[in-house]
């Protein structure tokens, strides 16, 4: 019953990762950064010109990131509250799950479990 109900957290945090689109947000940030670097080594642009770019950068940086944070906090949240459900309803079981995250073995199967069920996902929606 624990691997069951590691797997079906495993595969709630994938859903919502996917469902949320994190990934473009994750790269925006990337890329935004990259930009501030570029301009910061730029010798072509006086010092003002890159004082302006940084200003107006970086709060659309400020933006990108708390989106971000936002929607992994609230995947964790969602997860929290799965652990809390299962908490009240199940103690000792709740337990062996939270006891379950310090194995490695757990935690490794788990992993591959999980590339299994996106690897799956992905072959399905590819047909479909």
């Amino acid at each position: 019953m624990v691997y069951f109900l590691l797997i079906v957290i495993s595969i709630v945090f994938v859903e919502l990762f996917i469902a949320l689109n994190i990934l473009p947000d994750a790269q925006g940030v990337l890329k935004l950064s990259s930009e501030s670097v570029n301009v910061m080594k730029s010798k072509e642009m006086s010092d003002d010109e890159k004082e302006v770019f940084m200003r107006k950068n970086s709060l659309t940086m400020l933006i990108a990131t708390l989106k971000f944070a936002g929607k992994f906090i609230s995947i964790f949240i969602v997860l929290y509250i799965l652990l809390f459900v299962l908490d009240n309803l199940e103690p000792e079981l709740a337990t062996s799950v939270s006891e379950s995250f310090y194995s490695v073995n757990i935690m490794i199967t788990l992993t591959v479990v999980t590339l299994l069920y996106v690897w799956i996902r992905n072959v399905i929606r590819r047909k479909l």
